[in-house]
């Protein structure tokens, strides 16, 4: 398998890269996949997982599957990505997509109780953090992707039951991970995990929660939990006229401004680009939505 080589870091913040695309299987060995719908389980987790990164090229909405940078150079911030119950982590593509272009790597694997067409069970989102953590060990040693990614700059993001996980993995004593520098909560709430306890003392990532003010399946409420419970630096984007999925996925106004938040979130906290900060707030566009810090 091609080994990447990532190019170097672009002169400013708008810099696009080409994307391209590797799709590994990690499997923990240490945790059990619990039996549903008929399925009757198995000893391990199996966590199928798509890989975007950026390389040398003119930014396009095509991608390069097994595309390899051509020029050495420092490598890359990660983010994982974590998808909602029922859903398949590519109904999302033009989102991470945006993400490896603006620079990221971006992991998405895909659940094995939470993916669209398996065996589903939602009381498995216990065990999506240990994912999440399983997923950023196994990218950070995959030899495919070798000299892309810096493992000092992670971030995740996740939407619906997989924000709830993220929120677990930035937040909750029970699937801390330390590694994670920065935490987009999309459409999330406080998921009672067993055995934890939401915001512990001690150092968390940087927050930045997205609310859509017409969500039914996830009411406001539950994401300004999320945002009021955790300590600075948090932003909370509010989403006006919007709905649970549409504005990461189909609606292209609202998406457009989800694009542009999450990414300068990420270029403050994982790159260190202190101007990201009047980026995110002049990319919430009037009618559109509302940024709030803390």
């Amino acid at each position: 398998m091609t080994t990447l080589l990532a190019p170097p870091p672009p002169p400013d913040a708008n810099h696009r890269w080409a994307v391209g695309t590797q799709s590994l299987t990690f499997v923990d060995t240490s945790r059990r996949t619990p039996a549903a719908g008929g399925d009757p389980g198995e000893g391990s987790r199996s966590l199928p997982t798509v890989i975007r990164y950026p390389v040398d090229g003119p930014a396009s909405g095509a991608e390069a599957a097994g595309g390899a940078g051509s020029h050495l150079g420092h490598p890359f911030p990660l983010i994982v990505f974590a998808h909602g119950y029922d859903i398949t982590p590519g109904v999302y593509a033009d989102l991470l997509h945006a993400w490896a272009s603006a620079g990221y790597v971006v992991a998405a694997p895909s659940f094995p109780r939470a993916t669209a067409g398996g065996p589903l069970d939602e009381g498995d989102i216990d065990n999506q953090p240990g994912d999440l953590s399983f997923v950023i060990t196994q990218v950070l040693v995959a030899p495919a992707l070798a000299g892309l990614v810096d493992s000092a700059r992670i971030g995740v993001a996740g939407h619906s039951d997989g924000a709830s996980t993220t929120a677990g993995i930035g937040f909750d004593s029970c699937c801390r991970d330390g590694r994670v520098a920065a935490d987009a909560v999309m459409e999330g709430d406080k998921h009672s995990y067993p055995g934890g306890a939401w915001f512990p003392a001690g150092p968390a990532p940087a927050l930045l929660v997205i609310q859509a003010d017409h969500d039914v399946l996830n009411p406001p409420a539950l994401g300004r939990a999320v945002f009021d419970g955790a300590s600075s630096p948090k932003y909370l984007l509010s989403l006006v006229n919007a709905e649970h999925l549409q504005p990461y996925t189909s609606d292209a106004a609202h998406l457009k401004v989800v694009e542009a938040v999450t990414t300068a979130f990420f270029d403050r906290y994982l790159k260190g680009r202190t101007a990201s900060v009047a980026a995110m707030k002049s990319a919430a566009e009037p009618g559109l939505a509302t940024l709030s810090a803390g």
